[in-house]
């Protein structure tokens, strides 16, 4: 059954974030749609969806609910629930319940909201944010901007060069082995002369931490069995670009509008590559290396999402 109250969808859009707001068109969604193609699954169709679930609406399927094709918009209720969203570009939305949360496909926006939320982009590259509580988010495939809000987060960027941002609360950045991981040079052990202009922009190598906070706890993880003592660091200065795109302050919010002016960013950032092979893990922006605390994580710990 389907309802389009808006009243009854505003009042059930628990605590909605205003960086994503729900488009004029939702739908609020109270019971299955016709003849499902697996009992296991809550299935929206294959075209572009915009629906708020009801609470307690997927209780009945293990699987939880799959966008399948389309560009799909879903805010979830106060219930815990578990999306996918498939194919398409789609904007998943959990409410304020314990979700678990899979962009599948495309690029997609995950949103935690309230809740300790399992977000997980899965291919191409996705933003994610957890919102409040206590989240788990991994990027998956691409290059995706993952950001924890407030709570004590775990971020793991998986493949790909991620933007990565803590946001509140003693967080864990866990980074590891990379298949594609380089070794060239980045940066210079000098910073760039107040004045003086860039002739080009360096690229960002691997996934960037841009918010690191000792003072909050924060942590680098190591998983795939790598310690302490099998990294090496190093303090590079750099210019990057596009500045907006590495604010320590977290990502432009999705649907912004961005001018075309390209602008640059002299970065200081710690460098941390593989002793053994001199691959880069990952950088830290704007803190020494004495700064970052780190520990080993093991691959069961993290295999979330």
């Amino acid at each position: 059954m389907l309802e389009t109250n808006l009243g009854e969808i505003r009042a059930l859009a628990i605590d909605s974030d205003p960086i994503i707001p729900d488009p004029p068109n939702i739908r609020l969604l109270t019971g299955p749609l016709q003849n499902p193609s697996d009992p296991n699954f809550f299935d929206l169709t294959p075209n572009d969806d915009v629906v708020q679930l009801a609470s307690g609406i997927l209780r009945n399927t293990p699987g939880g609910l799959r966008a399948l094709a389309g560009n799909d918009f879903v805010r979830g209720s106060g219930a815990a629930e578990l999306m996918n969203g498939n194919s398409g570009i789609d904007t998943l939305i959990g409410g304020c319940g314990n979700d678990t949360i899979r962009g599948g496909q495309d690029f997609d926006i995950l949103y935690g909201e309230c809740g300790n939320d399992v977000l997980s982009g899965n291919q191409g590259g996705d933003v994610a944010y957890g919102g409040t509580g206590n989240d788990f988010i991994r990027g998956g495939q691409g290059n995706d901007a993952l950001v924890g809000d407030s709570g004590n987060d775990t971020l793991i960027g998986d493949a790909g060069v991620d933007r990565l941002w803590g946001g509140e609360g003693a967080d864990l950045f866990v980074l590891r082995r990379e298949a594609r991981a380089i070794s060239q040079e980045f940066g210079s052990d000098q910073a760039r002369p107040i004045g003086t202009f860039p002739l080009s922009t360096e690229e960002v190598p691997a996934d960037f931490i841009l918010d690191y906070n000792p003072a909050q706890g924060d942590v680098i993880g190591l998983a795939g069995g790598l310690t302490r003592n099998d990294i090496v660091l190093t303090e590079r200065f750099a210019t990057i670009g596009d500045a907006r795109s590495y604010d320590s302050n977290g990502p432009t919010p999705p649907g912004a509008f961005i001018t075309a002016d390209f602008k640059f960013l002299n970065i200081k950032a710690t460098v941390i590559r593989e002793a053994s092979t001199g691959n880069i893990l990952g950088l830290v922006k704007d803190v020494s290396p004495s700064q970052i605390q780190f520990s080993s994580v093991s691959d069961g710990a993290i295999a979330l999402g």
